[in-house]
C-alpha cells in the first residue's frame, strides 16, 4: 500500500518541497520500496512506493505523462486495469510501466475525469494536469482507499491520511472530490 501526500497553494505560493518530504516521510511505512515527489510552482504531490506489479523504477511515481505536464500520485489496486491497458493500446497510447498508475494516467489523457467511472478498484490518486490548471482528486466508489484534503487559513490544502494531516494541523473543512 502506497502512501500519497500533496500540497495545492490557492493563493499561488509555491509548494514548499520541505514540506512535502516530511509528510512523506510521515507516511515511509506504507511505502519502503522508493520514494519522489513532483514540484509544479504552487502544487506538489508526493508517494512512498510499495511496488506491487511492476517491481522496476518505471513504475516511480509521482508518475508523468510524456510532455511533463500532467502528473499522478496513486494509492490502491485497479482490478480492471489490464483491460482498460487494452482498450488504449487499440488508440495509440503507449506505456513505458506495466503498472496500474500509467493506465490511469494515459486514461485521463484519453478520458480525461471520465476514468473515474471506467474504474474497478480500490484506489485514492490525485492527478496535476498544468495544461488545464487542474487537480483532480478521486477516490473509489467505496471508499475503500480514503483521500483527504483539509483547508487551511494560509490558503493551502494540504494531506492525505490521518498523520499527515494530523501532523499539519486539524482542519476546518473539507473540500469534496469526485462525487461517489
Amino acid at each position: 500500500m502506497c502512501g500519497i501526500a500533496g500540497i495545492y497553494y490557492f493563493n499561488g505560493k509555491k509548494a514548499d518541497k520541505k514540506i512535502l518530504d516530511r509528510m512523506i516521510q510521515a507516511l515511509i511505512h506504507r511505502g519502503p520500496d522508493d520514494q519522489g515527489n513532483k514540484l509544479h510552482g504552487n502544487v506538489g504531490i508526493a508517494n512512498c512506493r510499495l511496488a506491487i506489479i511492476d517491481l522496476s523504477k518505471r513504475g516511480r511515481q509521482p508518475m508523468t505523462d510524456s510532455t511533463g505536464n500532467v502528473s499522478i500520485t496513486y494509492n490502491g489496486e485497479i482490478f480492471n486495469y489490464q483491460k482498460l491497458r487494452e482498450k488504449l493500446l487499440r488508440s495509440g497510447y503507449r506505456f513505458k510501466s506495466e503498472t496500474d498508475t500509467e493506465v490511469i494516467l494515459n486514461g485521463y489523457l484519453k478520458w480525461g475525469e471520465g476514468i473515474v467511472s471506467k474504474l474497478i478498484g480500490q484506489f485514492a490518486f490525485c492527478i496535476w494536469d498544468k495544461n488545464t490548471n487542474s487537480l483532480l482528486l478521486a477516490r473509489d466508489q467505496l471508499g475503500i482507499r480514503g483521500r483527504g484534503c483539509p483547508r487551511r487559513r494560509t490558503s493551502s490544502c494540504r494531506g492525505r491520511a490521518a498523520r499527515p494531516s494530523l501532523r499539519f494541523g486539524r482542519a476546518r473543512g473539507t473540500p469534496r472530490g469526485h462525487p461517489s
